[in-house]
């Protein structure tokens, strides 16, 4: 972990302090960006671990800036501000927020908030992973299942047999069993 943040700001003033506390704290600002400098471009350039978005607003195209960093950007997002109602907190962590900082906090609090920010950035990042991946088995047992119902009426075979056909021919092609259920469905879509 190279500690590396990028601020995107609206109020260069209040930045510069948060800036001051992060490099006591061992924290090393990359760039203080403002909302109209394309931030996403900066993001993209700098590279750093981590985005604090400091606002006192928010508004469609803040939220949208927040989806798209949490979507591309792939890195935790703290937000800073005086968002203390409840819409515009659930706003903004539905959006992608990972922490929030709140004004009069010293360096530990800080530090503390920005671990919390990785920790939930990479539970939800293995989350998402997972949900990816069980969506893909699942999509693959289909294609496997129709495959199989598919061989068992054109050829008249058990699902056992159906199955093990299957399987010998991903052994053979050296293909995972799901591609060879989809190749088999695509030659009967062609043939009728």
């Amino acid at each position: 972990m190279d500690n590396s943040i990028i601020i995107i700001t609206d109020d260069n003033a209040h930045s510069l302090e948060l800036e001051e506390m992060l490099a006591q704290i061992g924290f090393n600002v990359l760039a203080i960006a403002n909302f109209r400098e394309s931030p996403m471009r900066v993001i993209a350039s700098l590279e750093p671990e981590l985005v604090l978005i400091d606002s006192d607003a928010i508004s469609p195209n803040l939220l949208e800036l927040i989806g798209t960093i949490a979507e591309y950007g792939q890195r935790p997002i703290i937000m800073s501000g005086q968002h203390a109602d409840t819409a515009a907190i659930t706003q903004c962590t539905t959006a992608g927020v990972n922490a929030f900082i709140f004004d009069n906090l010293n360096s530990a609090q800080i530090e503390t908030i920005v671990t919390a920010a990785f920790v939930r950035f990479n539970s939800l990042k293995n989350i998402k992973q997972e949900l990816t991946e069980t969506r893909t088995k699942l999509d693959d047992r289909k294609h496997i299942d129709r495959a199989k119902g598919l061989l068992m009426n054109k050829r008249n075979l058990s699902e056992k047999d159906a199955y093990r056909l299957i399987q010998t021919m991903a052994m053979e092609k050296n293909q995972r069993m799901a591609e060879v259920a989809r190749n088999v469905l695509s030659m009967s879509d062609l043939i009728g």
